[in-house]
């Protein structure tokens, strides 16, 4: 058995001293010329901001960042001062809207557009430019549905500045034009110092975000028209359909909510997530990549009763999701396979206050062998900064198994350098949510866990993490069903090199499984270029158990990114292997080449595409092979999608 622990909070020493955190909104007359050049001339009148301290500490950065923010009746726009004591280890490498930036420098504004800091959009700038895009609601896959952000970058002998203009439009706003004062946050994260600012220290507590003071908003604009992606799909495929059509339809039913629908859709060139070789007594579940399902996500998926990643391909699926109120948000979901099966699903979650949470879901499974319901209902409530406690409630009622039930209540602690939990659990033998995930059912009993961070400004040690976890469940009824206890040490030096070893032991139904595991990383700090090692040793299932895994990813020219993974397994007597190279070459913004190689034992799949997506207009892609098949089938398949509007 293996356990995994991450952490990100940040340890210092000393308290930065207390700032106003409120902003005068300022109606920018002119707008600014956005080239990346912050000119007095433009933002000499503009208000600003400084004195960032880091995230969890509220230390007082070493770097100072200042940032302006104004608006007008179309536009927010912001420019940002970005100091470093040394610019030539400022890391820019993302390139591609909407991409992963979580190695780079970046700035970040946060804007509640309600002002009752229950949603939150986020924009994100690096020092190329590069914008990504977190909308209150759920991020929008397709920048043809999402928009975006206007952004000009450069690095300069003292840092880096930006300069950005966001359309009010992609805000949740009233439909009436309002002053009003929003609630606001701005971040900047330094890779070099492995650490993260924030302007406002928030501790855990929103209600400690600032204030962008008399802001004047517009009235959203309700855009009904029908969005199209009509898509084309042909070529050669043996043994499978060649030809194929589908289409895609998004609209705006009100300010607040949104309705999307699929009709046939086709996801052969969407890259399915892989699992790595493990041991697990329960099932795992990959990551979900399909573009319909993660439109609008944040409204709807991901909990015990619901993973889309359960609910095959269909022929129709249709979705709303947004807002009913400041204080309610809503997703409702439905496919269809005809004659094979019917999904559905509706959440409601809602803010009483800002430390009181509920969520409200069913979840409907009905197919020719099974009828299967889930009901849940949870309540956080945040007591205080760094006390927090959660109870969830999940009944379920299936056809051949009956009805059975699910009760969780836990309570968290967590400040800059400890972090803990406890938690009762009891899952009924007849517990079964058909399109959820719940890894065990038919137990009873308590688990836990511990943590400690440090952080280091001098010295050879950059990071010091030590956890300790545990558990004991019983069967509903009676009887020892599970024992763990997790222990974990991960040291991070100055050079950025993290070990890790993790020590498990787990007894499972009268069996025991000890295994001891040591993992280096290196550099820990960069997401795109590192190599690891990954060995584990131990028994499972009381046989001896091994396990090797390396990885390496390298990111050149900031136009080719590799991925290799490698991880071999002896479990029973018996070994596996899984080896897995992957590329993406980008030839500019909107045009790519990629590719990847999986062998799992016997079975190799491998495939090429060549594409041009993201840049709002037409889309294409040649695919050869099947980017998800078993082995390398010997295809050749074209996908054209076009986009559409129809007014109304």
């Amino acid at each position: 058995m293996r356990f995994l622990v991450s952490t990100t909070v940040l340890l210092a020493h000393c308290i930065a001293p207390a700032q106003s955190n409120h902003l005068k909104g300022y109606p920018m007359s002119t707008p600014p010329k956005i080239d990346g050049v912050i000119e007095d001339s433009e933002w000499g009148q503009v208000p600003y901001k400084e004195g960032f301290t880091e995230a969890n500490t509220n230390k007082a950065e070493s770097h100072r960042t200042r940032f302006w923010l104004g608006y007008d009746n179309r536009f927010v726009y912001i420019a940002g001062r970005l100091e470093a004591s040394e610019p030539s280890k400022i890391v820019a490498t993302e390139t591609h809207t909407n991409g992963d930036m979580g190695g780079d420098d970046y700035f970040e504004v946060q804007i509640d557009p309600s002002g009752t800091l229950t949603e939150f959009s986020s924009f994100r700038i690096n020092p190329l430019g590069t914008t990504r895009t977190q909308l209150a609601g759920g991020r929008a896959v397709k920048r043809e549905w999402a928009g975006e952000i206007e952004a000009k970058s450069r690095i300069t002998a003292m840092g880096w500045e930006f300069e950005a203009r966001i359309p009010w439009q992609l805000m949740r706003l009233g439909t009436n034009k309002a002053k009003r004062g929003l609630r606001l946050n701005a971040v900047r994260h330094v890779p070099a110092d492995n650490l993260t600012y924030n302007w406002r220290f928030v501790a855990n507590d929103s209600t400690n975000y600032g204030y962008w003071d008399s802001v004047e908003t517009p009235a959203a604009e309700v855009d009904r028209s029908i969005q199209l992606l009509p898509y084309v799909f042909g070529g050669y495929d043996p043994g499978h359909q060649p030809l194929d059509a589908g289409l895609d339809m998004r609209s705006r039913l009100n300010a607040n909510l949104t309705a999307v629908a699929s009709i046939n859709p086709d996801f052969r060139n969407v890259e399915n997530a892989i699992l790595s070789l493990d041991f697990s007594r329960f099932a795992r579940i990959a990551a979900e990549t399909r573009p319909f399902m993660l439109e609008g996500g944040q409204y709807l998926g991901g909990s015990a009763i619901l993973q889309t990643q359960k609910i095959p391909d269909f022929d129709i699926g249709t979705k709303v999701y947004g807002r009913l109120s400041d204080k309610i948000s809503t997703g409702v979901l439905n496919t269809t396979e005809f004659g094979n099966f019917s999904d559905t699903a509706a959440q409601f979650d809602v803010s009483w206050n800002q430390a009181r949470t509920s969520r409200f879901s069913v979840v409907n499974k009905t197919s020719p062998d099974v009828k299967n319901t889930a009901v849940l209902a949870n309540y956080g409530y945040t007591i205080s900064p760094t006390w927090y406690s959660f109870t969830r409630f999940v009944g379920t009622d299936d056809n051949a198994r009956g009805q059975g039930h699910e009760l969780l209540t836990n309570i968290n602690y967590g400040n800059a350098e400890w972090q803990g939990s406890a938690e009762y659990i009891e899952r009924s033998p007849q517990l079964f949510p058909a399109l959820g995930y719940l890894p065990n059912i038919d137990i009873r009993g308590y688990d836990g866990g511990l943590v400690y961070q440090k952080n280091f400004e001098k010295g050879n040690l950059s990071r010091f993490v030590a956890t300790a976890a545990g558990d004991e469940f019983h069967h509903y009824h009676g009887g020892m069903y599970q024992r763990d206890w997790v222990a974990t040490l991960a040291l991070t030096t100055s050079k950025q090199v993290q070990t890790t070893y993790n020590y498990a032991y787990a007894r499972f139904d009268g069996v025991d499984d000890t295994t001891h595991e040591i993992k280096v990383l290196f550099p820990a700090n960069n997401a795109r270029t590192n190599a690891s090692v990954d060995y584990v040793t131990g028994t499972a299932n009381n046989d001896p158990y091994r396990s090797l895994s390396l990885a390496a990813h390298a990111y050149l020219k900031r136009k080719l990114q590799l991925t290799t993974t490698y991880q071999k397994i002896h479990l029973l007597g018996e070994n596996s292997d899984q080896f897995i190279v992957s590329g993406n070459y980008d030839l500019d913004e909107s045009r790519s080449i990629a590719g990847r190689v999986v062998k799992t034992g016997p079975d190799t799949n491998a495939y090429l595409s060549y594409r041009k997506a993201g840049n709002k207009g037409a889309e294409y892609y040649l695919i050869l092979g099947n980017p998800n098949a078993q082995r390398t089938r010997g295809s050749i398949l074209i996908k054209f999608v076009t986009p559409l509007t129809i007014k109304r």
